[in-house]
């Protein structure tokens, strides 16, 4: 079917496309742009579609998330709102004396943030043994890389001073383990944690596409394919669900293995999913102190630089191993000393495999990337996906945590303008929601949740951070030739708000409606008065 949007706002997000009228689908592609009544002479048997002033422009591209995490967190206990220990009891006794849980199942919490809590600290397996001692339970830190156990759940993991007391990220109290663990074992004990029931499973997965299509997503990511997810994801395409893209990166410690197991997806999408690379971690959050830092954090009984998890001799066989088999390679580095690891890595190996900058590595989330760091940056044409949400949800942590100076730049978005780098913006749900008109704010305003400016020197426009969102995504997914303008030949894959971002009051744009969301021609998502994300 034929569509002719007319009467609105037309964001084409290419400096090069002239301003025009009208647009045209057909067959999820965009067919034309122009002159209204030109097109509609053209184009007589096309559907009208009256934007009465609103605004079209491409939908947003998730450069960064956790597709299934955020589903998972459908299934959770929200913790965000808790202000103190007691308030996480509470939540998961109302829970508990709400819902029934099954032999076999845990309780599990997300989001709750040691940041905002009276105690500044994080709970241990004595505080949720107080909910159960019977049941399992895990709850989740906002930032996805520490965690607390209660006891039944130590126990179900086998977690103990004889077998854990080497494993760093562990911690002990009287040779009796605290409940609180971070990092790498905290990530592969989570693995071990039965799922829960396809069922649920796949009701959340459809649930979560639902969510990022309200906010004007139509591509997203699963940011960390680890084995176990295999086949959980194959079983759910068995049945074509998706309505959204969805680019995957496979755990590069067992990439053969997934490779392997689902290698019809490596390439062009099938059922709206592909595979694009591969993911690594170097270090941990900035909000939890364990980022990798070349300066010391702040108010430290010791001099602490935060955590590398891994090594150097392992990232360079996992560089060998992406250029090898010519995989782009996304790596997790918040603090400037992850980042230093990475550049030096990729500089390393550069005189071995020259298609380095041919594979667009990212660096995820950026965000203590170093001023001195961007020329590098800009020699390798490594992408910063920048967390720049940071600046508003833990802006006032990392002043603590490391200085106002430093701490104003945080993803340094604006020196990233000036040395012409390519950067894009992402949200990393579940640890935020996956809301880019948010971020866009956050990006041109850095206003901290205590109304501290943060890094005005900074702030961006609201064009550029669009971009970051559109285009710029695009190019990272190496999608910029179908994906990220309103150019004649692109997918129709777009958005229509209630308000232009550009006419609106910086400090507004996260009020912008997305009123409908569409993705190759078709309506997936579309506003409704009192609908509840």
């Amino acid at each position: 079917m034929k569509k002719l949007f007319y009467n609105g706002n037309f964001i084409s997000m290419d400096e090069n496309i002239q301003e025009f009228q009208a647009l045209l689908t057909y067959n999820g592609m965009i067919k034309a742009t122009g002159d209204y009544e030109f097109l509609l002479k053209s184009y007589p048997d096309a559907t009208l579609i009256d934007l009465d002033g609103k605004t079209l422009m491409p939908s947003f591209i998730d450069a960064h998330s956790h597709f299934s995490g955020y589903a998972m967190s459908l299934l959770e206990v929200n913790l965000d709102a808790a202000k103190s220990f007691d308030d996480i009891c509470n939540q998961l006794t109302i829970y508990l004396e709400e819902n029934q849980i099954a032999d076999g199942e845990w309780l599990i919490g997300g989001s709750y943030d040691h940041n905002s809590l009276a105690e500044n600290t994080h709970p241990t397996c004595n505080i949720l043994d107080k909910v159960s001692i019977d049941i399992p339970i895990l709850i989740k830190h906002k930032s996805g890389h520490f965690g607390v156990f209660n006891s039944k759940a130590l126990e179900l993991l086998n977690i103990n001073y004889d077998n854990s007391k080497d494993i760093e990220g562990i911690f002990f109290d009287n040779e009796k383990p605290t409940g609180y663990i971070e990092e790498n074992p905290f990530i592969d004990n989570v693995k071990r944690i039965p799922m829960a029931s396809l069922e649920k499973i796949f009701i959340a997965f459809n649930d979560i596409q639902n969510v990022y299509a309200s906010y004007g997503i139509t591509t997203a990511q699963e940011g960390m394919l680890v084995k176990e997810l295999v086949p959980l994801y194959k079983q759910y395409f068995a049945n074509k669900h998706l309505n959204i893209d969805l680019v995957a990166y496979a755990d590069v410690k067992d990439a053969d293995v997934i490779y392997d197991e689902m290698k019809k997806f490596d390439g062009e999408y099938v059922d709206n999913f592909r595979i694009g690379g591969v993911k690594t971690f170097l270090d941990g959050s900035p909000q939890g102190r364990t980022a990798f830092m070349l300066t010391p954090y702040k108010n430290s009984d010791v001099e602490f630089f935060g955590n590398e998890t891994t090594t150097k001799e392992d990232l360079a066989k996992e560089i060998r191993y992406a250029n090898e088999n010519n995989l782009q390679l996304l790596a997790h580095c918040n603090g400037d000393g992850a980042s230093r690891m990475f550049i030096d890595a990729i500089k390393n190996e550069y005189s071995s495999y020259e298609n380095i900058v041919n594979t667009r590595p990212v660096i995820v989330h950026a965000q203590l990337l170093n001023l001195n760091q961007l020329a590098e940056v800009k020699e390798y044409n490594i992408i910063p996906s920048f967390f720049v949400a940071h600046t508003k949800y833990w802006g006032d942590v990392h002043i603590g945590n490391f200085g106002y100076d430093r701490a104003s730049l945080i993803c340094p978005t604006n020196s990233a303008l000036e040395n012409d780098i390519l950067f894009t913006f992402h949200q990393d749900s579940p640890v935020i929601n996956a809301d880019m008109l948010e971020t866009v704010q956050c990006a041109t305003t850095r206003i901290t949740k205590g109304n501290i400016a943060l890094g005005e020197s900074e702030r961006i426009e609201v064009y550029e951070a669009l971009k970051a969102i559109t285009i710029n995504a695009a190019y990272q997914y190496f999608e910029e030739n179908k994906k990220g303008t309103l150019a004649v030949g692109k997918y129709a894959d777009l958005i229509i708000l209630d308000r232009n971002p550009l006419d609106t009051a910086k400090s507004q744009i996260s009020k912008i409606k997305v009123l409908e969301t569409i993705k190759q021609g078709k309506t997936i998502y579309r506003y409704e008065e009192n609908s509840v994300r």
